[in-house]
């Protein structure tokens, strides 16, 4: 995940959707503050569906 920070920051246009939760979470949380990224939590049925649909890569 790491390896995402310099293409957000080098390519404004870019967002980033963090779906799901975990042991992790908090940390992701704080490594990309100051980046345009989303987390959404746990997503089931229709609301997965959607957001993997308005994903441009997963």
């Amino acid at each position: 995940m790491e390896k995402l920070l310099p293409v957000l920051k080098a390519l404004p246009d870019v967002r980033l959707a963090v779906v799901g939760s975990g042991p992790e979470e908090n940390n992701l949380k704080m490594l990309f503050q100051e980046t345009p990224t989303v987390f959404a939590g746990d997503l089931k049925g229709n609301q997965l569906s959607q957001a993997l649909a308005s994903s441009d890569i997963f």
